[in-house]
C-alpha cells in the first residue's frame, strides 16, 4: 500500500471519529451555530483572546481545540501511522519524516473533521440540520477566510490550501524516504 493511501485512511479514521466527538459535544452542552464552548468549562477557557491575523474566529483557540489538535490528534496520527508502518512500501524511517507525516496528517484531520462535522450534522439531524448548507452559504463565521465559487457556494480557504500542501509533505516523504 502507498503512502497517500494508507494516510488518506488514517485521517479518515480519526477525522470521522473527532466529527462525531464533537457532534456529541454540541448537542451536549447545548451550543448554538457558531457559538464557543461555554467559558465556565474546564475545555471552553479560551487561550488568548485575539487571534493573530483573523486566521480562525477566537472560538476556536480553547483548551479543547488545543488538547485535540495540539495533542490528541498528532498522538493519534503518529501512534497510528507508527503502529501500522509495515502495511506500507514507503514508510518514513527517520524522525524528520515521522515529523512531517504527522503534520501532513494533523492538517487533513483538521480539514476533514471539520467538514464532516457539517455532513454528518446534516445527515443525522443534529445538532444543527441544515449545517452543510450553512457551510457552503459562508456562514461559518469561525472560518474568516472563504472562496466563492461562481456564486453558487463558498468554502472555508484552510478546505482548499491543506490537501495540496498534506500532499506535497507526503511526496517529500516518500521522495526523499525521510
Amino acid at each position: 500500500m502507498k503512502i497517500g493511501l494508507w494516510y488518506l485512511i488514517l485521517v479518515a479514521v480519526i477525522g470521522a471519529s473527532v466529527a462525531f466527538f464533537e457532534i456529541w459535544g454540541a448537542a451536549h452542552f447545548h451550543i448554538a451555530w457558531g457559538a464557543p464552548l461555554p467559558p465556565d468549562t474546564v475545555w471552553g477557557k479560551p487561550l488568548i483572546r485575539k487571534v493573530p491575523f483573523n486566521l480562525v474566529g477566537f472560538q476556536l483557540l480553547t483548551r479543547y481545540h488545543f488538547f485535540m489538535f495540539g495533542a490528541f490528534v498528532p498522538a493519534s496520527v503518529f501512534i497510528l501511522g507508527f503502529q501500522f508502518r509495515h502495511m506500507t512500501a514507503n514508510p518514513p524511517t527517520h524522525w524528520l519524516g515521522w515529523l512531517i507525516f504527522t503534520i501532513a496528517g494533523t492538517l487533513g484531520v483538521m480539514v476533514l473533521e471539520d467538514f464532516l462535522f457539517f455532513a454528518f450534522s446534516n445527515i443525522f439531524g443534529m445538532p444543527y440540520p441544515h449545517a452543510l448548507e450553512r457551510l457552503l452559504q459562508g456562514e461559518a463565521s469561525w472560518h474568516p477566510w472563504q472562496v466563492s465559487f461562481f456564486g453558487l457556494f463558498k468554502l472555508p480557504v484552510v478546505y482548499i490550501w491543506v490537501p495540496p500542501v498534506s500532499g506535497l509533505l507526503l511526496w517529500l516523504v516518500s521522495r526523499f524516504r525521510l
